[in-house]
């Protein structure tokens, strides 16, 4: 279905539109802001959130609890599939719903994840690989809207975005993720692909259900074994 652009007019459907308006009107609308009854990005399982090293050291320092406490108490470990491979890496994070979504609020507002901070607006500036097709019609509402980047908000954007590179480098340096990564037998890629057939692409917990299925593969046992190795590492952090 065709929607109008609320800045020209234009009429034109689904993501045509988002992209129409990010890039037409740029700096020229409304700058991105949380709906009051939206909180699907801190409650989607099928994108959760990857915890920086410095977001668990900062958000534990708050808490007043050790690093291996606090992940211990929210975090997770999170398997994602390397593009065009049959690898699944691990890294730190936050499982949806967010434990710290209270009340439909942020609890830790002023010392929240780098990702938190940069999201969705990240998704305008960088569409590859942070791409918004995964979140339009998936829940959404600011995506599914679209926004408009003021070149002051940009600027912002971008120095957030270099930090985010430099952090995530340090992260990895930190975990040696790459130790850990699980492959999946040729047996198991071919019940992937077949689950992931299964699942519609108007599904808007499409993500999660990906998700899931790519779970499903790990042994529980080696799944145990990385996440110890990541609390023994959090362990010695001070």
């Amino acid at each position: 279905m065709k929607r109008r652009c609320p800045y020209c007019n234009t009429e034109l459907k689904g993501k045509k539109l988002v992209k129409h308006i990010s890039e037409t009107h740029e700096g020229k609308g409304s700058e991105f802001y949380c709906r009051d009854t939206c909180v699907r990005c801190c409650t989607d399982p099928g994108s959760p959130l990857e915890l920086l090293l410095a977001d668990i050291k900062r958000i534990s320092k708050k808490l007043k609890i050790g690093a291996a406490e606090f992940f211990e108490r929210y975090g997770a470990v999170l398997w994602t599939n390397i593009p065009g491979t049959a690898l699944l890496i691990p890294a730190t994070g936050l499982p949806f719903p967010c434990k710290f979504l209270v009340k439909g609020k942020c609890s830790i507002y002023d010392v929240r994840p780098l990702h938190c901070r940069l999201f969705p607006e990240r998704l305008y500036i960088a569409p590859e690989p942070w791409s918004y097709d995964s979140f339009y019609s998936a829940g959404y509402i600011c995506v599914d809207d679209g926004l408009t980047i003021s070149p002051e908000r940009r600027s912002e954007l971008e120095e957030l975005m270099i930090e985010d590179q430099r952090e995530l480098e340090k992260t990895a340096d930190f975990f040696n993720n790459e130790k850990f990564v699980y492959e999946l037998t040729p047996d198991q890629l071919a019940e992937v692909e077949e689950a992931f057939l299964k699942i519609s692409p108007g599904d808007c917990d499409r993500g999660g259900a990906k998700r899931r299925v790519l779970d499903e593969m790990i042994p529980q046992d080696f799944k145990e074994h990385v996440r110890q190795a990541f609390l023994d590492m959090l362990g010695e952090t001070h």
